[in-house]
């Protein structure tokens, strides 16, 4: 008589890649929708372009401010009250966007909203490196961000024909519920380890392997986080990316319809279209890092190989969208920018867990919080320049890109952030 065959693993950890692409969807819906309601409110409120460029800025100085925060929180306490209490926070301040009657409330509300999205990336990272086999995660972190670019190609669109049918204040209501659902059913769902979820079996627990060292007590080690050459790196690559992306995702709507004269409706038509190309350079992007984990032998460039080709990409299509002239080459260009950028993001996520344990979700804060806050920069300084040069701000961040292509190239996560101590060294 022969061995039982043994048990076939449960699927618990596709639902868990559910709910997290069902949460970057509606993270980048309300990110994304102001870029769009931006001529409406300014009309409405009576604000100048440099006022919007602090209301955009506002959002990511909070941002940058409290990620390393609220992903040192995950790595300590686990993700799941962490992203619980994020979305509902960030819910609340979209809906609160819809309110504001000036200027200063304003400021305010979109600062408090991105106080509340603060961490939710880094946190679900760690979600992924603790729910997900080694061997699919570059997949996984390319799934995950591409609803993300999807929420960004449908928020133009939707808030484009919501503010015809309801006016701009009742879209952040409309998206802001979207938000409060979500941390319901996930509060229901997840536990943040499989081996304590009731529907994953031994099966999926071997396939999925063991869970990534846990971060100790205590404090977020500051002190080797900034000393490590790779941090600095992947920062450069983030702050290079995102002056670009923001400035398409808040001002080309404005851009449109304020410089070319283009309709609300085909205005967001545009933006959704370089929406598009980021959320095609994701998917793209995460089959290549799976890709490059296999077949490239050299830990060296297994990351590089991806995220420098990708940003010298962007850099090119950006300077082409520059010299364009057409509505619709300038958009196809910068779509083609849009992908290139976002075609590294699973080798950005790949080389930050490679090098960062045990620290994950917080070295992911401390990178990313360069990133938006050389964005929140980007966007007071888009916002004061006159709207007859904006063209030539598109040739400036093709150069950006050059920049984020050579820091890409340097990254060698041979070097991690927490060197193993001989000590620590099994023997």
């Amino acid at each position: 008589m022969g061995a039982p065959e043994p048990d076939r693993p449960t699927n618990a950890r596709h639902v868990t890649l559910a709910y997290l692409c069902g949460l970057t969807l509606v993270l980048y819906l309300d990110r994304m929708c102001i870029g769009k309601a931006a001529p409406f409110i300014q009309d409405e409120l009576g604000l100048a372009d440099w006022q919007m460029g602090f209301v955009h800025a506002a959002f990511m100085l909070a941002y940058g401010l409290f990620e390393v925060v609220t992903g040192h929180w995950g790595d300590r306490f686990g993700s799941r009250r962490v992203l619980i209490r994020i979305v509902v926070w960030w819910s609340v301040f979209t809906a609160l966007t819809g309110a504001a009657a000036g200027f200063a409330a304003l400021l305010l509300v979109r600062f408090l909203f991105g106080a509340g999205e603060a961490g939710a990336l880094p946190n679900v990272s760690r979600v992924i490196d603790h729910w997900f086999p080694p061997d699919a995660r570059g997949r996984v972190r390319g799934l995950v961000h591409t609803p993300a670019l999807v929420g960004g190609m449908v928020a133009p669109l939707a808030t484009a024909y919501l503010i015809e049918l309801l006016g701009w204040r009742w879209v952040f209501a409309v998206f802001g519920a979207l938000g409060v659902v979500w941390a319901v059913l996930f509060s229901r769902w997840f536990r943040d380890s499989p081996a304590a979820h009731p529907a994953v079996n031994a099966a999926e627990r071997a396939l999925i392997g063991p869970p990534p060292t846990r971060a100790p007590a205590g404090r977020l080690p500051v002190r080797a986080i900034l000393a490590s050459r790779n941090v600095w790196l992947l920062s450069g690559v983030l702050a290079s990316g995102s002056c670009c992306v923001y400035l398409m995702f808040a001002w080309y709507p404005t851009y449109l319809e304020k410089v070319r004269g283009v309709s609300n409706v085909e205005s967001g038509w545009w933006n959704s279209l370089i929406m598009f190309g980021g959320a095609a350079g994701c998917l793209a992007g995460g089959w290549f890092a799976d890709l490059a984990r296999r077949r490239v032998p050299n830990p060296r460039w297994t990351f590089p190989v991806v995220g420098g080709p990708a940003f010298a990409l962007a850099a090119g299509a950006m300077a082409l969208g520059a010299a364009a002239g057409a509505v619709e080459w300038k958009s196809a260009f910068l779509a083609l920018a849009c992908f290139g950028i976002h075609c590294h993001a699973g080798s950005w996520w790949g080389a930050n867990s490679a090098m960062s344990a045990p620290h994950t979700a917080a070295v992911f804060g401390v990178i990313n919080s360069f990133g938006v806050l050389s964005a929140a920069v980007a966007q007071v300084a888009f916002g004061s320049v006159p709207r007859e040069q904006w063209d030539a701000a598109f040739l400036v961040s093709a150069g950006l890109l050059v920049v984020g292509a050579l820091c890409w190239l340097s990254v060698d996560v041979r070097r991690p952030v927490f060197p193993v101590e001989p000590s620590e060294v099994p023997g």
